[in-house]
């Protein structure tokens, strides 16, 4: 499947359908993630970030600016707020697995907040 998102912008922009959503080949992951500079594939096939801080509070303030992002989507990463980092994990929870509207909210975490 060729790509038809050439930037993070044209990846935020995108419409999905948070409900109807199947998981994404190798090739579509690998393709969407060279848009997304700093997120990583894990081994357990999420996509993933750490975000280092000042501190703290510094990490609780970043993760509440993704909080009205996530709600918009209706699709919600799972956030680890420590001291120094903000760790932002995101797959899609009803299939296990990774699909388009997760390099979305992706994107659109990179986009608004600069990542």
């Amino acid at each position: 499947m060729d790509n038809a998102f050439q930037s993070p912008e044209q990846l935020a922009a995108c419409q999905c359908d948070c409900r109807q959503l199947s998981a994404l080949s190798d090739q579509e992951k690998e393709s969407y993630l060279t848009l997304l500079p700093g997120f990583v594939i894990s081994s357990q096939g999420y996509l993933e970030r750490s975000i280092k801080t000042d501190d703290f509070l510094s990490s609780f303030a970043l993760a509440q600016k993704i909080v009205p992002i996530a709600e918009e989507l209706g699709h919600h990463p799972d956030l680890t707020i420590k001291y120094g980092s903000l760790e932002i994990v995101i797959f899609t929870h009803s299939i296990k697995a990774l699909s388009l509207a997760d390099f979305v909210l992706a994107a659109r975490l990179a986009v608004i907040l600069s990542l």
